[in-house]
């Protein structure tokens, strides 16, 4: 377990060393500065995340079932993977593209990296301290989303993408487009296109239109299909996400915090709308949680919400100062926070054993 306390001990003395220097200067709210570009630690830290991610070895608790679908489908003819593998077109066609051109698992794993990297590292930057939003991001949203469910993290990677684009005025469509390109990963993650408008416009009849039809074409078309293939381990099976708990409740603390302080967390109004949105939907899944039998469906749906406890706890620092001046202690406590999260998650977890040890591809 050593490496991931490495991983989190480099990035809380960045975030440490940084602290004054790399802080984003804010003029109503909007980020102007801290171009990654121009901030070569970051940049090779970023790096050293996405290489950690796509070189490991025999690490997450999906390992197995992700070494017997490579192989599986690539004893295949494009076709009849196409036809025949349970997951989506976008995986199922990587790797068999790394089969045939005679990789490895680890190619697969590592291209996957590269949207997940790029989708937090456009949320990091937007931070007053972005080495700080890489701190909190590592213990759930790295180790255990990005080195477990490379499917959905992968998802998750290009949802953020659209995301980020989205909170710095770019288009719905941008947004729509990222999110379906995630979904050729995993299909979860089309839950968002209908909701985040909800986050975004106002209640015109345009706006309401737009939502009915997306509310349609889940329903009629995106529901059956997920069901069909989800229902075995989802639906059918009243399946207890072990631990959800303990991922669905942060979410929701966190969102408990934006709501109650909002005033406090300085931003674009657009991309407090969009934060604002999540926190409502944390809130819902927390809620959910006890009302809803099949916990592994919120599980699921809550690795997405899992940026806004990036987003909040990152801006902690800077949320308390009328001077919009990042406070030491209080990123202390924040780094303090992401390693008891670490820590518990590592000895308590009923599945974190899957994480031990950390091994790379050449060792």
């Amino acid at each position: 377990m050593m490496p991931y306390w490495l991983l989190l001990f480099v990035l809380a003395m960045g975030s440490i060393v940084f602290h004054g220097r790399n802080a984003v200067e804010y003029r109503g709210g909007a980020a102007i500065g801290n171009r990654l570009g121009r901030n070569l630690p970051l940049l090779i830290a970023l790096a050293a995340i996405c290489l950690m991610i796509g070189f490991r070895y025999e690490v997450g608790g999906d390992w197995k079932n992700y070494k017997n679908t490579f192989d599986m489908i690539n004893s295949w003819s494009l076709p009849v993977a196409l036809k025949r593998s349970p997951d989506e077109f976008g995986y199922t066609f990587l790797n068999w593209l790394v089969g045939q051109s005679s990789g490895q698992l680890w190619v697969v794993n590592l291209v996957c990296a590269i949207p997940f990297v790029v989708g937090l590292a456009g949320l990091a930057k937007a931070q007053p301290n972005p080495w700080l939003a890489l701190v909190v991001a590592a213990p759930l949203f790295i180790i255990v989303i990005g080195m477990g469910f490379t499917r959905q993290a992968t998802a998750a990677g290009f949802m953020l993408i659209g995301l980020n684009g989205l909170s710095r005025g770019r288009s719905y469509w941008w947004f729509l487009g990222w999110t379906l390109a995630g979904s050729l990963f995993h299909q979860s993650v089309l839950v968002l296109i209908p909701i985040v408008p909800i986050f975004l416009f106002r209640f015109s009849a345009f706006s309401v239109l737009l939502i009915i039809a997306a509310l349609l074409i889940g329903y009629f078309v995106l529901l059956p299909y997920a069901l069909e293939r989800y229902s075995v381990g989802y639906i059918n099976q009243v399946y207890l996400a072990k631990g959800a708990i303990f991922r669905i409740a942060p979410n929701a603390v966190a969102g408990l915090m934006l709501l109650g302080f909002r005033k406090q967390f300085a931003a674009l109004p657009i991309e407090l709308k969009i934060w604002r949105g999540f926190a409502y939907y944390a809130l819902l899944i927390f809620v959910a949680f006890f009302l809803v039998p099949s916990t592994v469906i919120l599980d699921r749906l809550s690795i997405y919400v899992l940026p806004l406890q990036i987003w909040v706890w990152s801006r902690v620092p800077t949320a308390f100062d009328r001077q919009r001046q990042p406070h030491i202690i209080l990123t202390f406590l924040v780094i303090i926070y992401s390693a008891a999260v670490l820590g518990l998650w590592l000895a308590f977890a009923n599945h974190s054993r899957f994480w031990i040890p950390y091994r790379l591809y050449p060792l």
